[in-house]
């Protein structure tokens, strides 16, 4: 077996040894990918661990470039660091910080969605998934402000997001996390498998751009649309 293989199964295998900040969005039930059930069964190692795809493989590649269109956007420059912060109480909450901006306790992550994800974060704003992580790491790292780079690479565009702390959420946040851990993970006893209404907690939301068409070829194609459907 390769020393490469050999670190890869030890970072999944640490990873059920706590929650990391892009885990919190699943026990608020704001990850559309992920519900409670999933993450405790991950946790457990009742299911194999996810390993990634071509979607995370895309985003890991085109990081670096995503960090260059960043720097020139916004005229910042960023470093990487690769940083774990733990809950000063609670060990098991814990962060993994990519990039910070030079000179300045910012926190910069990267996104690279597909051409319709980045599309609809430009109308929709940011999800609330990446709202949770990025306050998660702001806690914990005390830290005021963080920047999200969602880089689209079809389109060679990078769209900022950013984020301010909101230390009342994450109380929220947290003892959710607490609860999940404690009640369920430690005791082993399965979250039920429900189907939310809504997020847990309640969320400001990261606005998008919105953006309004009113061009005949637009009007046509929606009036198809509307018959099609």
């Amino acid at each position: 077996m390769s020393t490469a293989i050999q670190k890869r199964e030890d970072f999944l295998a640490e990873r059920q040894s706590y929650l990391g900040a892009s885990d919190l969005a699943a026990i608020l039930g704001v990850d559309p990918y992920k519900t409670a059930l999933d993450l405790y069964n991950e946790k457990l190692g009742l299911v194999p661990a996810f390993e990634g795809n071509n979607q995370t493989e895309r985003g890991t590649k085109l990081e670096n470039v995503a960090a260059q269109e960043y720097m020139e956007q916004t005229g910042r420059k960023v470093h990487r660091r690769s940083t774990r912060l733990i809950h000063p109480k609670h060990g098991f909450i814990q962060g993994h910080i990519d990039r910070r901006v030079v000179g300045d306790k910012r926190i910069v992550e990267f996104k690279c969605p597909s051409r319709g994800m980045f599309h609809k974060m430009k109308r929709e704003g940011l999800p609330m998934s990446q709202v949770v992580q990025m306050q998660t790491y702001l806690w914990l790292d005390r830290s005021d402000v963080g920047d999200f780079g969602i880089f689209c690479a079809d389109a060679w565009e990078l769209l900022p997001f950013e984020v301010e702390a909101q230390p009342e959420l994450f109380e929220q946040i947290e003892h959710a996390a607490v609860v999940f851990w404690t009640e369920h993970i430690l005791k082993q006893v399965p979250p039920e498998p429900t189907v939310l209404d809504g997020p847990a907690i309640e969320f400001n939301k990261i606005a998008g751009e919105v953006i309004y068409r009113d061009d005949p070829d637009f009007i046509e194609a929606a009036q198809l649309f509307r018959e099609a459907k």
